[in-house]
């Protein structure tokens, strides 16, 4: 198991942040919670792009926003990627 280093303050922890913890073989945690669809995919890709190892997304909702059909699609699109992702790494 990998241990868990998180920085959940969101605008402080980077994907690059994220990605050194990664490459040490902890659990860096992306936090995200808040960002719309398009800023979490580019946080997440960025983080990608730099390391090949596992790391966490902090999604962290207080009360349910108010979405746009747009929103809602391009979140389950979002979801659909990493459940893809998921069983590719299994």
């Amino acid at each position: 198991m990998y241990p868990v280093i998180q920085a959940p303050m969101l605008g402080v922890t980077t994907p690059e942040m994220v990605a050194a913890v990664a490459e040490q073989g902890g659990l860096g945690s992306l936090p995200v919670g808040g960002l719309s669809p398009d800023r979490t995919r580019a946080l997440i890709q960025k983080t990608k792009s730099i390391t090949g190892k596992p790391f966490a997304v902090n999604l962290f909702v207080n009360e349910v926003p108010e979405y746009s059909r747009q929103d809602a699609e391009a979140m389950q699109d979002l979801r659909l990627h990493f459940s893809w992702a998921q069983r590719r790494c299994r």
